[in-house]
């Protein structure tokens, strides 16, 4: 893609998250009398986007006056040094209405081991102001690829993925207590199933956004939940990468087996050394 084309994607994918984040009720919404913070990563086109984004918002809320402030993450993640962070970022989460993160990785607003620093400082200073309702709005509009532009930048894409995240997870709901089957790519081919019971109805939850939410992931669409307790077996393939859930590098390919939901074999066909 161009950059004339990046630049512009990036500009209509910047209007649209606008239009998600102003409307609906508005004790959820951004206002334009409030102070936002906007949370970056450096990589990528995340400064382009990131900047692009508080220019809208400035401009949007010009006749109040409304203070966007824009602050990024350390390069290097995971953060193994306090140090390393600026702690404006900390001081500007403290005071900010509305914080909007446009950093690499969803996952790393999870209290889990990637990034234990970032959890322990700035995501913790969030989620306990969203807890007592010192927060209106947390936004998850999170570092783009062009694929995920090509998605921002079309609001009709963006609702579409939305609504399919709500049917899917209402679906879910429907088959609590029934058996699933779900197929991992090996060699480009389906391997063998991984077979489970679908949990209870409240255990599933999807990622979108609706004006009754704090807390929203913009363009959203995906929908979460684990095997009933004890009833995972088969096998599952993950292709050379990094996942940020299993905090590994993947070498070559990684196949799990699972019996009664506990996992009976492993190996790393990419270094079996490791």
């Amino acid at each position: 893609m161009p950059v004339k084309d990046v630049e512009t994607s990036v500009a209509e994918a910047c209007k649209n998250i606008l239009r998600i984040i102003t409307r609906g009720e508005k004790s959820h919404i951004l206002r334009k009398e409030d102070d936002v913070l906007l949370l970056g990563d450096q990589r990528d086109l995340s400064p382009l986007y990131t900047e692009s984004l508080a220019q809208v918002i400035r401009d949007w809320q010009k006749e109040k006056g409304g203070k966007v402030i824009v602050k990024y993450l350390p390069k290097e993640r995971p953060v193994l040094d306090a140090s390393k962070i600026d702690p404006s970022i900390t001081k500007a989460a403290a005071r900010a209405d509305v914080v909007i993160g446009t950093y690499s990785n969803p996952g790393e607003t999870i209290r889990n081991a990637e990034s234990p620093i970032l959890n322990s400082t700035i995501f913790k200073v969030v989620f306990d102001r969203m807890q007592k309702d010192k927060i209106r709005l947390y936004a998850v509009a999170g570092r783009p690829n062009i694929h995920v532009l090509e998605t921002l930048a079309d609001l009709n894409a963006i609702e579409e993925t939305n609504t399919l995240s709500k049917q899917l997870m209402r679906y879910l709901r429907g088959k609590s207590g029934e058996k699933m089957q779900v197929y991992t790519l090996r060699d480009g081919k389906y391997g063998d199933p991984l077979e489970f019971i679908i949990p209870s109805a409240e255990l599933v939850s999807a990622d979108y956004f609706e004006a009754v939410e704090s807390i929203i992931n913009i363009p959203s669409g995906e929908v979460f939940f684990e095997p009933a307790p004890g009833t995972a077996k088969g096998k599952l393939y993950f292709k050379e990468g990094s996942y940020y859930h299993l905090f590994i590098p993947i070498k070559g390919m990684i196949i799990m087996e699972f019996e009664n939901g506990d996992i009976t074999y492993c190996r790393d066909l990419g270094s079996l050394d490791d």
